[in-house]
């Protein structure tokens, strides 16, 4: 037997009413295709009331994709949870893992985007992922990092990456900034590549510049080894992953581990703050076995009337909503859950916390080319039956040139022997000169212009399809 998702909502909502005896008001707000808005009350184990939110977006949708996002784009920064949703013109959000308030707001714990590991600390409680074809994990595995020096085969663990401190090897990239920042205490090698092999160029006590095309090697509390490493030494770095994980794309890790594999878990507090499992605010983040992700906040010290949950309260939430996994996130005044536009639950502060990162959710007309499915930081835009997506990700991804005149509001791509014009001011473009009149002129949205996807690809020679089942567009360049 098989439940539309309406039918699947009331159900869960009629297992909250059984689940607990304590009285349970809910209500849900459907956002868009695939993507809903609960929101609870009811007590916590103290009897005292609890507000809850809750986002179930079901990833089965192509039209529904997670994503993770980093503060105005730029590690140590921070931003507030609506402002990045806005930014990425997001359904949904919640803010991400722990970071540093003491200088600059680095991530605790691995964060990863693109595929590349962005900052990695010192431990990782559990880590919410997701691959390449967009599906989402949580699990407690850590990619592990090592230094190869190709003279004497010597081998060095990366303890963490992009880290104000640490014990042992700290990897420094450009994604830090221009420097270490450290004390004399550290030992330092640049790294920078030459002919494409990448070798030691200087060495240096704490601070050392940052190579824009390379990276430092830190030695912090230890010198085991180190005199076997010379100016002139070939390195290497490589990041290893278990069997399975070798496509993920991006991840944060936070914590603790909250359910698996439908288990509800004790946490493991030993990582924590004192104090920190008492009832506070809450967020979490949870995984169905049907692949809907589920973000959740629960409001706490007296915000909005609501008490705030302990770890274990929060695992059985996770648990009746349907997690199979789940992990918690960061809490306390950090915990924002955006929805619809808004910041729909109480941030005990009084106001939202500017956080390191966040988890969004989106909905997005799905584009293939050659069967991959691209993503757009503004979602593609369906007007009178024709898609328009951001002019100068399409014109990158076709690997087409593309200008954009200012003065005369013109844009100009070219691939090839073709030239495009077109312009949001008029439905008329051009094809190597030969004028066109279009469907349906670029538009601005926001200050990113959207062109006609379909026109854009076939003047450039490739075809393009779409599919009314799926609502999507297919292009194909060879």
């Amino acid at each position: 037997m098989s439940f539309s998702p309406i039918r699947k909502l009331t159900l869960i909502l009629l297992l909250f009413l059984l689940a607990f005896p304590v009285p349970c008001l809910a209500q849900s707000v459907k956002l868009d295709r695939g993507v809903t808005h609960l929101t609870m009350t009811r007590e916590n184990s103290q009897g005292r009331p609890v507000v809850i939110n809750a986002i179930i977006a079901d990833l089965n949708d192509n039209r529904v994709e997670a994503r993770l996002v980093m503060a105005e784009n730029q590690l140590g920064k921070t931003q507030t949870v609506s402002s990045m949703a806005r930014e990425h013109y997001a359904l949904a959000g919640i803010n991400g893992g722990f970071f540093s308030t003491s200088k600059r707001a680095i991530p605790t714990d691995t964060f990863m985007l693109e595929g590349r590991i962005i900052s990695k600390g010192m431990r990782d409680p559990a880590v919410f992922g997701l691959f390449d074809n967009g599906k989402a994990f949580i699990d407690t595995f850590h990619p592990a990092t090592v230094v190869t020096v190709a003279r004497n085969f010597l081998q060095y663990d990366v303890e963490a990456i992009n880290h104000e401190t640490g014990i042992g090897l700290i990897l420094y990239t450009p994604d830090y900034g221009t420097e270490t920042g450290t004390s004399k205490s550290s030992l330092e090698y640049t790294v920078r590549p030459v002919q494409g092999r990448y070798y030691i160029e200087e060495v240096y006590h704490g601070n050392a510049p940052i190579p824009s095309d390379g990276y430092v090697l830190s030695f912090q509390g230890t010198t085991g080894n180190l005199s076997r490493l010379k100016v002139g030494d070939e390195v290497s770095v490589n990041t290893y992953y278990p069997p399975g994980y070798e496509d993920v794309k991006a991840m944060l890790g936070c914590g603790p581990l909250l359910v698996r594999n439908g288990q509800v878990l004790k946490p493991d507090l030993t990582f924590l703050q004192p104090g920190i499992g008492s009832p506070q605010p809450r967020s979490a983040v949870g995984i169905t076995s049907d692949n809907k992700l589920l973000l959740v906040t629960v409001d706490g010290r007296n915000a909005g009337g609501s008490a705030g949950m302990r770890f274990e309260e929060l695992a059985a939430l996770m648990k009746e909503l349907g997690a199979r996994d789940a992990m918690a996130l960061d809490g306390g005044g950090s915990t924002t859950l955006y929805a619809g536009g808004k910041v729909v639950n109480n941030p005990s502060g009084g106001s939202e916390r500017r956080v390191a990162n966040a988890i969004l959710i989106i909905s997005q007309i799905p584009v293939y080319i050659d069967g991959e499915r691209q993503y757009f930081e503004v979602p593609p835009v369906n007007q009178n039956g024709r898609v328009l997506v951001p002019m100068r990700a399409l014109f990158e991804k076709l690997g087409a040139e593309v200008n954009w005149d200012p003065e005369t509001r013109t844009i100009t791509a070219y691939k090839g022997a073709v030239t495009v014009e077109m312009s949001p001011d008029t439905n008329l473009a051009a094809v190597n000169g030969q004028q066109v009149k279009l469907d349906v002129k670029p538009i601005i949205v926001e200050g990113r212009t959207l062109v006609p996807l379909r026109f854009v690809s076939t003047a450039l020679g490739f075809d393009v399809g779409w599919d009314p089942a799926k609502e999507m567009v297919t292009i194909s360049t060879k």
